[in-house]
C-alpha cells in the first residue's frame, strides 16, 4: 500500500510505502507488489480543443439526462432530432467544424470552502448544472477545480451564455437560483 500526495506548488507527486510487511523503501515495496498499474503522465499538456469540446459535450448530455430523468417528456427531449448535432459532436467529432466552450476561472483551484456542516472547510472538486437561458438555449455548466466550462447543447456557439453572464453581472449560474454561494474559509 502506498501513500501519495500531490504538491501543486512544486508540481510533484510524492509516493511512499505505508508499512507493508516492514518494507522501508519504494523500490522494495514495488518489487514485492503482486498486481496493479501506476500511470504517470509524461506531460502536463491538456487535450486539444476538439477533444476537450467533445468531452464537455458528452458531460453535457449526461447532465441533461440526469436532470430530466423521470420527467414526463424525458424521452421526447432526449431523443429529439435537435439533440442529434451535439450527440454526433460528442461521439464522432462530426457535424460541425468546431463546437466552442466558454471557459473561465471562477475560484482558485485549491480554495477552501466552508458551510454549516463543514466549518473546518473542504475543497470543491467539481460541480455542474443545466442552464436554460431566457432565449431557450440549453447550456451545460461544469466547474472542475474552480475552472468553469459552459457548452451549448443546442448548437456550436456561446454568445447566448456570454449575454447571460453580462445580464447577471458575471455571476456563475452554479450560484444562482437554487444554489447558494459557499463562503471562503
Amino acid at each position: 500500500m502506498f501513500k501519495s500526495e500531490y504538491s501543486p506548488l512544486e508540481r510533484s507527486i510524492f509516493f511512499e510505502p505505508q508499512s507493508v510487511d516492514g518494507r522501508i523503501n519504494i523500490e522494495e515495496a514495488m518489487a514485492r507488489t503482486t498486481g496493479g498499474t501506476l500511470w504517470i503522465p509524461r506531460t502536463g499538456k491538456e487535450p486539444d480543443g476538439k477533444i476537450l469540446s467533445r468531452f464537455f459535450a458528452k458531460m453535457g448530455l449526461e447532465i441533461l439526462t440526469q436532470r430530466l430523468w423521470g420527467a414526463p417528456d424525458f424521452e421526447t427531449i432526449i431523443y429529439d432530432a435537435q439533440m442529434d448535432a451535439v450527440r454526433y459532436w460528442a461521439r464522432y467529432g462530426s457535424g460541425a467544424l468546431s463546437w466552442p466552450i466558454h471557459r473561465r476561472r471562477i475560484y482558485d483551484e485549491d480554495r477552501n470552502f466552508t458551510d454549516e456542516e463543514h466549518p473546518e472547510g473542504f475543497q470543491v472538486l467539481h460541480e455542474y448544472d443545466l442552464l436554460i437561458t431566457e432565449t431557450n438555449e440549453w447550456y451545460a455548466v461544469i466547474c472542475l477545480f474552480g475552472e468553469e466550462f459552459a457548452i451549448n447543447l443546442g448548437g456550436p456557439e456561446t454568445e447566448g451564455y456570454e449575454l447571460w453572464l453580462k445580464i447577471h453581472n458575471g455571476a456563475s449560474p452554479l450560484y444562482s437560483g437554487r444554489h447558494a454561494p459557499l463562503g471562503p474559509s
